[in-house]
């Protein structure tokens, strides 16, 4: 029961952030349309996904953190999973921002799919929770 009510207040806690960030998010949009200044909307629009991942980890590396024993964080795997999510995350501030943007290996492929803002989504969702999944506790001996 403990564990119910323990997950269950980080899901109202996380859908609070959710409902607030959303909210937060189309004011911003709404206010760039007015004044034509697109950065604030969309480094939050790429960076809240990132927050929103490390908050669906959060719980559990809280769970493993009172565990104890040794910590180490997995290269290999931050690397070869979060070079891809970080570089699609970000595309869309480098395009807008520089004029080599959409220059850069498969930019113009992400950032001319149909829903190019679900892939920014997701890749900042992993990248996210990767950045804490890739701490690993080991047993102490």
């Amino acid at each position: 029961m403990q564990r119910f009510v323990y997950y269950a207040g980080w899901i109202v806690f996380i859908g609070l952030v959710l409902y607030f960030g959303l909210s937060y998010q189309n004011l911003l949009k709404q206010e760039s349309t007015i004044t034509f200044d697109m950065r604030p909307f969309l480094f939050f629009t790429c960076f809240f996904p990132v927050f929103v991942g490390i908050l669906l980890k959060l719980p559990s590396l809280i769970r493993e953190l009172k565990a104890g024993g040794k910590w180490h964080y997995d290269w290999v795997k931050a690397l070869t999973i979060g070079l891809p999510a970080f570089y699609v995350t970000i595309l869309p501030i480098l395009t807008y921002l520089t004029s080599f943007g959409m220059k850069l290996p498969l930019a113009k492929e992400i950032m001319t799919m149909v829903s190019t803002e679900s892939v920014i989504t997701i890749s900042g969702l992993v990248l996210g929770y990767l950045l804490l999944d890739c701490l690993k506790g080991k047993e102490s001996s």
